[in-house]
Order: C-alpha cells, then sequence, then structure tokens
C-alpha cells in the first residue's frame, strides 16, 4: 500500500464493557491505560493522527449511528478525517487488544493493494481501510440501509470491500486476543508478566 498519503489511526474504545465489569479502556497495564497503550501502539507503527471512537471518553469521535456497534465508530471516523480533507489509510485496532505489536501492524501496511481493505487471514484486527469518498459513502449508504437492532458486524463490514487477507505466518495468536474479562485481563498481564 503506499504511504504518500496520510496514515491515520483509530482506537475501537466505544463498547459496553459488559463483560470486564468496568471501561476497559481505563485498565491499568504497565503503568498506562489501555487506551494510552493503544495510541502508542499505533503511534509506532507510523500513525501521524490518531482517533479515538467513543462517546464516553471526551475528545473522541462520537457514532452518528448510535447503537450499530464498532463500525458506526469507523463511519465517524472517516467522516471526520475526510471534513479535514485528510486522504490516504487508516489503521484500526479494538483497545482491548492489548498484545498486538507495531512490528504485526506495520506488516499489515507492506502489503502492496491500492483502495482494499487488509487485514489478517481468520482474524478480524487489526484491519487497514482506505480514507476515501468512496470508501464512506459506502459504509454510510450500508449503515442506513441496516437496521438499528441488527447492527452491522465488522465481518459484514469486510464483505462490502475488496479485501487482502494475509496468512498471519510467524505472528502469535496471543497479539490478536481479546482482553474482555477479568480472566482475560489476568492472562495479559501474566503474559507480559506484570
Amino acid at each position: 500500500m503506499p504511504r504518500n498519503l496520510t496514515l491515520s489511526g483509530l482506537v475501537l474504545a466505544g463498547g459496553k464493557s459488559r463483560r470486564m465489569g468496568r471501561d476497559k479502556a481505563l485498565l491499568e497495564l504497565q503503568s498506562t491505560t489501555l487506551l494510552n497503550r493503544t495510541k502508542t501502539i499505533l503511534q509506532e507503527s507510523g500513525c501521524q493522527r490518531i482517533l479515538i471512537s467513543s462517546n464516553e471518553i471526551q475528545g473522541a469521535v462520537k457514532d452518528r449511528f448510535e447503537g450499530y456497534g464498532p463500525v458506526a465508530g469507523i463511519e465517524a471516523a472517516l467522516k471526520r478525517l475526510l471534513s479535514t480533507g485528510t486522504i490516504g489509510t487508516l489503521v484500526i485496532v479494538p483497545v482491548d487488544m492489548a498484545l498486538i505489536t507495531p512490528v504485526t501492524i506495520r506488516h499489515l501496511m507492506s502489503v502492496d493493494g491500492d483502495d482494499v481493505l487488509v487485514r489478517y487471514d481468520g482474524h478480524q484486527f487489526p484491519l487497514l481501510l482506505p480514507v476515501n469518498r468512496q470508501t464512506h459513502q459506502k459504509l454510510e449508504s450500508a449503515l442506513n440501509n441496516t437496521n438499528v437492532d441488527q447492527g452491522m458486524s465488522i465481518k459484514a463490514m469486510c464483505r462490502l470491500f475488496k479485501s487482502i487477507k494475509i496468512p498471519p505466518d510467524e505472528i502469535a495468536d496471543t497479539e490478536f486476543f481479546n482482553c474482555n474479562s477479568p480472566e482475560d485481563f489476568d492472562y495479559v498481564q501474566k503474559i507480559l508478566g506484570s
């Protein structure tokens, strides 16, 4: 993917954290919050601008389609970037993917493909999405035609775009682990030796 355009990052931090019992974004891991950890990983991956998707966090991008899940956060981030004249690529990572590394994200960026969604085969995140009007219009139209009770899954969103899935060879499965419960968080702390 050419990188002569803006590389932006998006932290998905808008979930309800029901299984965790408290806001995952604010969990402390190695002297920082999961939110700050994810932002740092995106910065170290080369992102020039980082947005946060949340209806609760001050300064974050709020969903325009409330109740539609993470896809609504992605749509709102695309709209925000386009409103500032930003085009390029958006790197999307959920806040609870605490073990992902910049190396793994940069490997996704090395894929040669314009205007396509890029992700690892068998995994929803991290993923790269083109930032342009066509991508936003396609996503906005799909959300407009989706019932709020059903929402839109990331899988369904991925089917809207041409995509490249790359094999996650030599990447530890733990990097794709989502920290959803207190037990999951204990597991992550154990792996990191915290």
